[in-house]
């Protein structure tokens, strides 16, 4: 699990001003539902022994949801935009329920799991990088999908690429983009990808086929499973440094 508790304390270096605040998490969804049409349950959640046994894994999903939630700030109406925001970022995960129901043996179909790193965090800016894990019954391993989210602290104000980068160097960017990855491990699977594709990875208003966050170096782009490389490479991530960023965000970093 990588959701974690994050506190910023003023330290006597930063001004009085300096925004203090916290980070933890809500949970969404948390046990084990069985699904509407599942017909091996009868109507009170009990497990059907005249049922094909085999077929009761795709009754059930087991969903942990987790979101990160800011804390303690003293704008609120900052910290509750930039909540609602994180919430949309899990929106959709978990496992579609209607009755609660405990697995009585040793079996949990499908399963639903969402987590969090925080990736930046100072007093002026934070990011957050948020996996969506889903494994359905019967297949035959676990997928994701990835979503990064970053704010201003002063507003509340979630960045885009076009809050970080000049427009200009866009073009510049997305062409060293695909030269890196022509020259990864996975390169044979990324031409093939790259062949095929001709929008830009990353643009003023996201992210095609990937996440963006900040860290200390710069912007992270961390690209989907199987966008750009087999399943066992999982999510392959490029740099931009401070130096291709807006003076006024790499400053912040």
């Amino acid at each position: 699990m990588k959701a974690f508790a994050l506190i910023l304390m003023l330290l006597p270096s930063l001004s009085l001003a300096a925004p203090l605040y916290g980070v933890d998490w809500d949970v969404l969804q948390d046990g084990t539902f069985m699904a509407t049409d599942c017909k091996d349950l009868d109507a009170k959640g009990i497990e059907n022994k005249n049922a094909d046994n085999a077929s009761f894994d795709y009754c059930a999903c087991t969903g942990h949801i987790t979101v990160p939630q800011m804390r303690g700030m003293t704008n609120a109406l900052a910290q509750q935009s930039m909540n609602t925001a994180l919430r949309e970022a899990v929106n959709g995960a978990g496992c579609d329920e209607t009755k609660p129901y405990t697995l009585m043996q040793d079996r949990t179909g499908s399963r639903q799991v969402s987590y969090f790193d925080v990736k930046l965090a100072n007093t002026k800016l934070i990011s957050f990088l948020i996996w969506n894990d889903s494994y359905e019954a019967g297949a035959a391993h676990n997928s994701w999908s990835l979503r990064g989210v970053t704010f201003d602290l002063a507003s509340g104000k979630e960045l885009m690429p076009s809050d970080l980068i000049d427009a200009e160097k866009f073009p510049v960017i997305n062409q060293q983009i695909r030269e890196e990855l022509q020259q990864a491990s996975f390169a044979e699977f990324a031409k093939e990808q790259l062949a095929e594709r001709s929008s830009d990875f990353l643009t003023p208003e996201g992210c095609n086929g990937c996440a963006f966050n900040l860290t200390r170096e710069g912007v992270e782009v961390v690209f989907q499973l199987y966008e750009v490389a087999p399943y066992a490479d999982g999510n392959p991530k490029v740099i931009i440094y401070r130096d291709d960023l807006k003076p006024t965000i790499a400053e912040q970093l």
